[in-house]
Order: C-alpha cells, then structure tokens, then sequence
C-alpha cells in the first residue's frame, strides 16, 4: 500500500503548538480568500440573526439588555462582543457578521492548538483544523451572526486552555480556561458541559485534593448559580425571553414520559442519534479517510481488507435502505437544503435537485459514520493491549505527544452531556447542532491516537483531500449563493415599497424580513414577554408577497434573477400581488421549509 508520511521529523508535540507559525498563517490566507469569494458585506440578517442583531441595536441605543421572545441561548456574551465591533465601525448586519468572522477564525486556530496538545503533530493539526474551517456549515455559519459560532470558538478554547492548564499544574491558565468557558456558557448553556467535565476528570490527573474543590467543583457550582441569577435578572427587568425555557421544557417532559415507562418517548432520541451520527460521519469523513491507514495500523493485512470490506459493505447497504424508506440526505431541517445551503422562507417550492445528487450526499454520510466507528474502535483495541505501557505522566514534558486517559475522560464528558439535550428532547433537531460535535470528535481521535505515526495512503487519503477540496467549494458556492439571493430578496422588497407606497408591515417577504421589522418596532417600545410566547408575526394573508414561484390567486408584478453559482440554485424571485376579485377561499400555497425555531 502506498503510504505518504505525516509526521514531521524531530519533537513535534503539545509544547510547541504557539510557535507553529506557517499552519497558521496558511489557515488565514486559506480563510480570507473563502470569505473574498462569498463576499459577505451584504447587509441583511439571515436565519435568526435578525433577533440578536435586534438587541445589539438596542443596547447601543439604550445602553440596556432588551431581548426579543425569538431565542433560548443565554446569548448576553455574543451581544456585548457585536456591540464592540459596532462601537469601532457603527451598527450594520454586516459589521456583525464581520464580528462572527472573526471569532470563526480563532476557531480554527483554537482547534489547531487542542489537536496539537493532545499529540497531533503540526500536519495532523493542521488538517483537522482545516477540516472544520472548510465544512459547509462552519462556512456558512461564520458569515452571520449565530449563537453556533461563538459557542464553538470559546468551547474549544476554554478546553484547550484547561487541559494545558492542569498538564502543566498553572492555576493561571487553568483559571484563564474557566473564564472563558464561563463566556461560553453565556453564549449558550452547553458552555456549563465543560464545567462538569473538568470537575469529573480533574481527579484522574491530580487526585481528589483541596485545588480540586478549588478550581474544578467550585467554579462548576458558581457557573450554575451565575446561569441562575442571570436568569432571575432578566425575570426582574422585564426582559425573559418566551421561549428561554422551551428547551429544558422538552427535555424534562422526555424525562417524564421515560421516569413513567411510556417507551414511546425513546423515539426521539433514537432517531437524533442517527441523526448525529450521520452529520458528523459526514462533517468528519476528509479526516477519517487521511487518518484510517494510522488507525488500522496494528492490524493484519487481513484484518484491514476485512475492516475496510466491513464499511463498505455496510456503506451500500444502508445508503440503499435509505434511499428504500425516503430517508437520503438531507434528513435533518435547517442549513443542508435543496440544493444548497440555508433557510428557505419564502413561499415555493424550488425545483429539486436530482435524486443522484442527494445520494451521493447519503452515501458519503453512511460512509463516514460507518468509517469513524471502526478508527475509534482501532484505537480504543490498540490503547487496551497497550494498556500496561500506559503510565500517568509526572511532568508536561513526559506528557507531550502521549495517551492520557483523563483527556479522553474530559473530552468524552463534554461530548456526551452536549448531545443529552439535543437527543432527549421533543423540540425540533436542526442539522447545524451537529457542529459542535466536530471539533469534539476529531479531538477524541486525535487523543486516541496520540503517540502513533500519522500516514495518509493511497487511495484513501488522497479521497479524503478531495472530499475536503470538494466541501470547501460546496461551502463557498452554497454560502455565496445565499447571500446573493437574500440581498436581493431584500432590495426586490424595498423597491417594491417603494413603488407601491407600502410600509414594512404591508408586504409578506419572508421569516427573517417580516419578523426584523416587526420585531424592530416592538423592541423600541415595551416589549412585554410572556412564557412560551415566540414573538412572531404571520404575514402570508397579506396582499402583496414575494415568493420563489407565482402562487395561486396571485398576479405576478415583476421577477428579480438571482444568477446563482450553483447549477440548481435559487433562479428567480418573483413580486406578487394577491387578485381582488377571489371571492372563494384562497387555494392552498405551495409549503416553503419551517422556519428555525428560534434556537
């Protein structure tokens, strides 16, 4: 088998990850040429940003927290971090995407440093790295201003932090990877995960002594409480939003059905898990396919044939199971859409890409599930028959480039208490939760095989590159693709105010523009929120609309072109006006995808 060494000569671990200056450098020239071909000085909210874009407008004004009932995320750290940016370059959609931007780009390079410390060397880093900042979803998610990207960045930091931190027995770094975590934790709630599973695998490393009350379990017990009064402070001011405790509502009911044996319950959370798994399979697939020939290293030759037969086997089986019962990709609602990437909120039904298209697209997530599965039992086999060499390091230098269980204690913790929620629940899964479990995984494989020699071999590794290349143009061309057309939806809506002498609230142009404006004008008075209220507005009876395709009882006013980069894009955007003499009940519309759940 034709293999290609990726590990670089000489000592090449954790220690050194701040000076590998050339990864890093790649990484930003990498980012900045993706974020000049999408080009994302495009002022229009996208998805639910125009929510958070919402209150940053209003804290600049009012110098107050106000909230619409439009979110569930703590959210407080992300509003201060746009605000910042709108203090230096004045309030605009773009400047907070701009502001997102850059924290995906210290995501990245967060990311790096976690692989290189838990004993990738500079090219394994490097690709796993990359292999986040060319998914479709990081792409896409960093040109708005989402709760996804911040919530990621700061996690990961706050572990790599942590984890050097107590390797090295420096309180001020471990305290500097609390702070942060507490940041994330006011981003999002699962920030709290990282909290508990310092405190839990603190002691494998250091043993139950008084510095792990001080710095694990107490500042576990002080984030809750932090978590608790911020919430008793917004009750006080006015300003909880409806839907804040929608989540933890759907969780406890699963919990309820389950403590009261209705098994029923457990559908959800089955279907979630292959959910998961098939996402991340899929998010994690370029670095499965580099890294499988380390993976299976200490295997026979017979023992890979029979593995690699094993997944492609099962790859064909339940890509054509799949696509028996109609469930091929995409299975999940939200970014991954006909054909390309994010929320369709107009009224329509664009044309569908071909059925081979989303196939490829399922047999490439069956795949890299199926292919993750077998690397982590590889090595999970390979650290048991080794298990007698395994020692507790006594010093950091001893720890460089090793297998230390408490990392992957730490690492499995936080992955499996982010995924409780989002499986046992009711509320609806969107596919972009699944992100933040792809730096998690690809930390946990890169902790597994710490210590081994890294090769890519032909023709995996060379098809995991491609894959790679391949998700990058799909990011960039689907990202661009949205921006393009949104900003046109916008236009096409303000021009045909204009024309017609309408206000905002005259015309139906779709979930983020209506809900901006409406939203808008109830944020500036008193916003009075009530429990499991979300706030939004329903235009679709109104007169006049924009949709992807004329509509029944419709008469078409004028079309814009959106001239998409990719082949089965968005073409066309068309301005209607409702007919007057409908006296018959209006037929029913073609349905446009569920709107995001505000969460």
């Amino acid at each position: 088998m034709l293999t290609m060494s990726l590990t670089d000569s000489g000592s090449d671990h954790g220690s050194s990850w701040l000076s590998d200056r050339w990864p890093v450098i790649l990484l930003s020239v990498c980012w900045a040429v993706v974020a000049y071909w999408i080009n994302p000085e495009r002022n229009v909210p996208l998805n639910d940003d125009w929510s958070y874009a919402l209150s940053v407008e209003a804290l600049l004004r009012t110098h107050t927290l106000r909230l619409t009932d439009w979110q569930s995320a703590t959210l407080v750290v992300q509003l201060f971090w746009g605000a910042l940016f709108c203090l230096f370059f004045g309030f605009s959609i773009t400047v907070l995407h701009l502001s997102t931007l850059t924290l995906s780009v210290a995501g990245i390079f967060g990311l790096h440093g976690l692989l290189r410390h838990l004993g990738g060397d500079r090219r394994v880093a490097t690709l796993g790295a990359a292999v986040l900042a060319f998914n479709p979803y990081y792409i896409h998610l960093s040109h708005s201003f989402m709760t996804d990207i911040a919530g990621l960045t700061l996690m990961v930091w706050s572990m790599l932090l942590l984890l050097r931190g107590l390797d090295s027995d420096r309180n001020g770094e471990i305290a500097a990877g609390l702070i942060v975590a507490l940041l994330a934790t006011f981003v999002r709630q699962l920030g709290l995960m990282v909290f508990i599973a310092f405190a839990v695998a603190y002691p494998i490393r250091r043993g139950f002594d008084r510095r792990w009350l001080l710095l694990a379990v107490l500042p576990t017990i002080l984030a809750a409480g932090a978590l608790s009064a911020f919430e008793r402070f917004l009750i006080h001011i006015g300003e909880l939003p409806g839907l804040y405790h929608a989540k933890s509502k759907d969780v406890k009911a699963v919990i309820g059905d389950l403590l009261h044996f209705r098994l029923g319950a457990l559908r959800n959370p089955i279907y979630v898990t292959f959910q998961l798994l098939i996402y991340v399979g899929l998010a994690c697939l370029p670095f499965s396919l580099m890294m499988v020939s380390s993976a299976l290293g200490r295997f026979t030759p017979s023992g890979r044939k029979l593995a690699l037969g094993g997944v492609i086997a099962f790859t064909v089986a339940l890509t054509f199971g799949l696509s028996l019962v109609g469930k091929i990709m995409p299975i999940a609602s939200n970014l991954l859409n006909d054909p390309g990437l994010g929320l369709r909120s107009l009224p329509g039904i664009l044309p569908p890409a071909p059925r081979a298209y989303w196939m490829v697209w399922t047999a490439l997530a069956v795949l890299g599930m199926s292919l993750t599965l077998p690397i982590l039992f590889a090595y999970a086999r390979d650290l048991w028959l080794r298990r007698a060499e395994i020692t507790q390091p006594e010093s950091e230098q001893e720890a460089e480039g090793r297998f230390q269980l408490w990392h992957l204690v730490f690492l499995a913790i936080v992955t499996v208490l982010c995924y409780g929620p989002m499986a046992f629940s009711y509320a609806p899964f969107f596919d972009r939760y699944t992100l933040v479990f792809l730096p998690l995984l690809l930390a946990i494989l890169v902790s597994l095989g710490a210590g081994r020699p890294a090769c890519m071999s032909f023709p995996c590794g060379w098809m995991g590159l491609a894959i790679l290349l391949a998700f990058a143009g799909f990011g960039i061309v689907a990202t661009r693709d949205y921006l393009a057309w949104n900003q046109i939806r916008w236009e096409a809506a303000e021009r045909f105010q204009k024309e017609r002498g309408l206000a905002p609230e005259e015309i139906d142009a779709g979930f983020e523009y209506n809900n901006f404006h409406a939203s808008r004008a109830r944020i500036q008075g008193e916003w009075i929120h009530k429990p499991g209220d979300d706030g939004l507005v329903n235009r679709s009876s109104l007169r006049n609309r924009l949709a992807f395709q004329p509509l029944p009882d419709h008469e078409i006013v004028s079309e814009v072109e959106c001239h998409p980069w990719l082949p089965f894009g968005i073409k066309r955007i068309y301005l209607l006006t409702r007919k007057a003499d409908t006296s018959a009940s209006p037929k029913p519309e073609p349905s446009a995808p569920a709107a995001a759940e505000g969460r």
